[in-house]
Parts: structure tokens; sequence; C-alpha cells
């Protein structure tokens, strides 16, 4: 290939690349009255929202809790059942591909009627207990797109306690939730 050639295909490249800027430009793409988002952690908006993890007595979220503290809360005779009842409620929005902690624990796969049951303690608690510590740990450092910056002031995202893994997060990790 010619000099002259490849001189062509960069200056057609250049000219390609810098047309998607101009139009993502003119389509409103860097209008900083636009909202764009930015990552942010669970962990950031718990401590924006005063709450704190299982077992602790911090006011902010510290270490995430322990399988030890799960299981504590689960086999608690006042909230446990409350607590079972948030775990049968979130179980399907824990997913196993948010937990990033090696190794990583098997998640139990029952049926969550016999996982978490209605009355009495799981023959799972503790298998339950050490996956979602892990699942704890891994979803509160998690970086998700829940920050607006908008005119350049950062605010969250305004539909973020809609969140199904929120949600999960705050009722099964966090303390003061079952």
């Amino acid at each position: 290939m010619s000099t002259q050639a490849i001189g062509s295909a960069i200056a057609g490249t250049a000219v390609v690349g810098g047309g998607g800027t101009l139009a993502a430009y003119a389509a409103g793409a860097f209008d900083p009255s636009k909202p764009t988002l930015k990552e942010a952690t669970f962990e950031d908006y718990a401590k924006h929202k005063s709450l704190k993890y299982l077992g602790e007595t911090n006011k902010v979220p510290g270490i995430a809790p322990d399988s030890a503290k799960i299981k504590s809360r689960l086999d608690d005779s006042t909230n446990g059942q409350v607590y079972r009842a948030s775990f049968n409620k979130h179980w399907d929005n824990m997913k196993d591909a948010d937990v990033t902690v090696t190794p990583k624990k098997t998640r139990p796969s029952d049926l969550k009627t016999s996982l978490f049951p209605t009355s009495g303690s799981g023959s799972k608690d503790q298998e339950v207990s050490n996956w979602t510590a892990d699942w704890c740990k891994s979803i509160g450092v998690k970086k998700v797109l829940i920050k607006k910056v908008e005119n350049g002031k950062e605010s969250w995202k305004d539909d973020l306690d809609e969140d199904s893994s929120w949600k999960a997060f705050k009722d099964i990790c966090l303390a003061g939730n079952a």
C-alpha cells in the first residue's frame, strides 16, 4: 500500500471520528444541563441515608455482616421470621453473578419455601448465611451508575429506592430493616 493511500485512510478515519463527536455534541450529549450518570456504590448510598450494616453500632456502614451475624438474625426468636420473609422476598434479586469474593461459596439452589420456611428454621441456614455474607460484601462495593450529575451538582437517582438489588441489599445486609 502506498504512503499516499495510508495517509488518505488515516485522514478519512479522523473525519469520521470527528463527525461522530460532532453529531453527539449536536444531539446534546455534552450538554451540562442534561443529567449524566456517575458510578457509586450501595455502601455510598447507605452512608448518605445514615444506614449501617447488620450487627454494627456505628452510624454508617463499616464492615459487611459475616455469616455469624446473618445466621444469628435468622435464628432470632423475635425478628427471625421477619428476616426470613425478607430473604424469601429478595432471594431472586440476590444474584450469584454479583459475588466477587474468592473462593466463591455455592449459592443454595433449593426452593425458597424450604430455604426460608414461614415457621422454624431452614435446613440450609448456615449455607444461606455463608453465601449471603459474601453477597453483602460484594454488592455493597460494586460500582453502579446510581448518581446523577446535572448542572455540576451530584444527586442520587430518583428511582434508586425502587432498584431491586438495592432493596435486597438494604433489607438483608443493613441493620434495622428486618
